[in-house]
């Protein structure tokens, strides 16, 4: 006779083993792109990641990184996110047998989890995601109770412990197991003790947050925010830096962001998103089945709304597959056990083809011989004179040199630089230490343009530059020499003699690169397409075919299209030629006609070509898109006052002020009003 506790066990093990087979024989050799080379700089050296420093991810990974004889570093950190992915599986599947779901159920629908794009793409490369699914199918395991059974105390003080544990790793996962703790306790209503103990272990939990000012008072080389003091702490856990660069795309949900969740998570899931419903109804009638339903729901309002960003890089959303696979066991268990017995033979039809359509749609791991980010990388660094500094703009340049840096050794006498974070101490003092004679009297926020390496012609020689589309206009130190990833100032008016060659050299290695990461993993493809377009920028007026450059620019990138004709037209109107910047704005527009900054594109450039009717018109058109833009106001302001319409433009004028007292057309028209009547 099988053993209770093992006969249950038997399915949850199977699973977690078979996607752990999986998800290594799929893994990247080494560091990704995006983020994957600073956590894994992170984890390495027990630094502190970005916000919230993730100090639970950053151990666990430091402890696979220890243990596991094979491979780099950067291989062990991918097989730490392998293995808490098959975890998190394995996870969902005992909550399912303690349900009452079957074995051959929880295994025909949670299998197929392993390869949706959602979970995969993190369980084969160093980051924070499938840890997030680990404790979620851990505390789902907590909250689940088969029908009948009494309360568990043992359970509350686990997911107490558990809940404490989410304050050190990602802040979806606070609101993902606050979430299953409400459920919880409606469910089992523990007594005032039984709570108690619990609120004890959530703070023995939370102590791994102590991780992060320890960390920071030890000085490593990756201490993003410094979280030493309580203000910087609690700084770095709320990510209030990030809140502050993207809070205007926080809150809101739009239907941009509602498609993009569709098709990233849900489309790929096939029939499995209608087919689990069912049985996430039938879930909620078992005690704590309802979580499952509310951790979708959770997982859905976070990716759209509270951080939309990550739908851009492909980074939300892996929660809700592994919750679909739950709601799908509940449903092909219930097809092949319980349907009406005239109903029986067809539900079984149907749970098996659900199944094989599942499996027969699986993504296949396109990451297994990606080594385009460490080769993007290494050519990077080793185009850096010696004792010179790269100054990044890209997520995958910086990490990928904290990576190399801190990891490998490599290049320790470049002085690598994040544009973006020039202002602060935490990330230009680490630098500074290890190259003083780098920074001379500049500190993090003076002006960029004071930094010596773009102040002095000398040190200008030793900089290079990486491609970000459109090379920060006012303070870039060109003009450039293409080159790949990184440009380099030159003296004189043009690109020089050898941009031809130069960019003869780089166009080589995109061209590896691009057969290196297969073009499939789209930071691959963003990071191509940025150095195209910038390449038609820096040698518009060079020996470089610009249109040839710009034309693969969007070849790469067409859904960037608007982004793209939009900074070109932002360089042709600064070279003073808007005609040709009216045209590409037309072509913005015409990418993406519901984005009033391309209306207000048109228009201004309309203005600066002498034609304030046509200007009026695309003004119009911005304002109606975005009542509360000042912008598009003070553009209109300035076409009617043009066309002698002289107390429409005024309330224009007056209203712009009132949204934003600086806004430029508007400052400028009110004054030049009384010249003009």
């Amino acid at each position: 006779m099988t053993h209770p506790v093992l006969g249950k066990a038997v399915a949850p093990l199977l699973l977690a083993l078979v996607a752990a087979l999986v998800f290594v024989a799929g893994l990247a050799p080494g560091v990704t792109w995006l983020d994957a080379g600073e956590l894994g700089a992170a984890a390495w050296e027990l630094g502190i990641a970005h916000p919230p420093g993730f100090p639970a991810a950053m151990l666990v990974h430091k402890a696979v990184m220890l243990v596991l004889p094979a491979g780099d570093a950067g291989f062990r950190g991918n097989v730490a996110s392998a293995l808490l992915g098959a975890g998190a599986l394995g996870f969902a599947a005992a909550a399912a047998g303690r349900w009452g779901l079957g074995p051959l159920a929880t295994l025909a629908a949670l299998a197929p989890v392993a390869f949706a794009p959602a979970f995969a793409r993190h369980a084969v490369t160093i980051e924070v995601y499938t840890g997030v699914g680990f404790l979620t199918g851990v505390g789902l395991f907590l909250v689940a109770r088969p029908t009948g059974a009494p309360p568990d105390r043992r359970r509350t003080l686990a997911l107490g412990l558990l809940a404490g544990l989410a304050l050190g790793h990602h802040a979806e996962l606070w609101l993902l197991l606050g979430s299953l703790t409400v459920v919880h306790l409606a469910t089992d209503r523990p007594e005032i003790r039984a709570t108690g103990r619990a609120l004890a272990a959530a703070a023995v939990g939370a102590a791994v947050v102590a991780y992060l000012p320890l960390r920071a008072a030890a000085d490593p080389w990756r201490d993003w925010g410094h979280p030493a003091s309580p203000g910087t702490l609690l700084e770095h856990l709320t990510g209030a830096r990030i809140r502050a660069a993207y809070g205007g795309e926080m809150g809101l949900p739009t239907v941009e962001n509602l498609f993009r969740f569709a098709e990233d998570v849900v489309f790929p899931l096939g029939p499995a998103f209608a087919v689990c419903l069912p049985g996430l109804v039938r879930l909620a009638r078992r005690p704590g089945g309802a979580a499952v339903a509310v951790l979708l729901l959770v997982d859905f309002v976070y990716a759209t709304t509270l951080n939309p960003m990550g739908l851009r890089d492909g980074q939300n959303g892996l929660v809700t597959p592994l919750l679909f696979g739950v709601g799908l066991t509940a449903t092909l268990h219930w097809a092949t056990h319980e349907a009406p017995s005239r109903l029986l033979p067809f539900a079984r039809v149907a749970a098996g083809l659900t199944a094989f359509v599942l499996l027969w749609g699986a993504s296949p791991f396109d990451r297994s011989d990606d080594r385009g980010a460490p080769a993007l990388t290494a050519r990077a660094l080793e185009d850096v004179p010696p004792r010179g500094a790269a100054l990044v703009a890209s997520d995958t340049l910086a990490a990928g040199a904290a990576f190399a840096q801190v990891v490998e050794g490599a290049r320790p006498d470049v002085a690598v630089l994040v544009r973006q974070h020039l202002w602060d101490p935490s990330s230009v003092e680490p630098v500074r230490r290890r190259r003083p004679d780098a920074f001379g009297d500049w500190r993090a926020g003076d002006a960029p343009a004071a930094l010596p390496f773009l102040a002095d012609a000398a040190r200008r020689r030793t900089l290079r530059w990486e491609v970000a589309g459109g090379l920060d206009g006012e303070w870039a130190p060109g003009p450039f020499t293409p080159g790949f990833p990184l440009f380099a100032p030159v003296s004189g008016s043009g690109p020089g003699d050898g941009a031809q060659a130069a960019l003869a050299a780089s166009s080589r290695f995109v061209r590896d690169l691009a057969d290196r990461a297969g073009l499939v993993e789209p930071q691959a493809r963003r990071t191509l397409s940025l150095w195209y377009e910038d390449v038609s920028q820096s040698a518009a007026s060079g020996p470089v075919d610009s249109a040839d450059a710009y034309a693969r620019a969007l070849a790469l990138r067409p859904e960037g299209a608007a982004a793209i004709h939009g900074r070109r037209a932002a360089f042709f109107a600064a070279r003073g030629e808007p005609a040709t910047a009216l045209g590409l704005a037309h072509r913005a527009l015409a990418a993406d006609p519901e984005d009033p900054a391309r209306s207000r594109d048109v228009a201004r450039y309309a203005l600066n070509a002498g034609d304030p009717a046509m200007a009026l018109g695309f003004a119009d058109a911005a304002v109606e898109l975005g009542p509360g833009d000042a912008e598009a106001l003070g553009l209109r302001g300035m076409a009617r006052a043009r066309l002698g319409r002289f107390d429409e433009a005024e309330a224009d004028f007056r209203a712009a002020l009132v949204l934003d007292p600086a806004q430029p057309e508007a400052v400028v028209g009110m004054k030049r009003l009384g010249e003009m009547r």
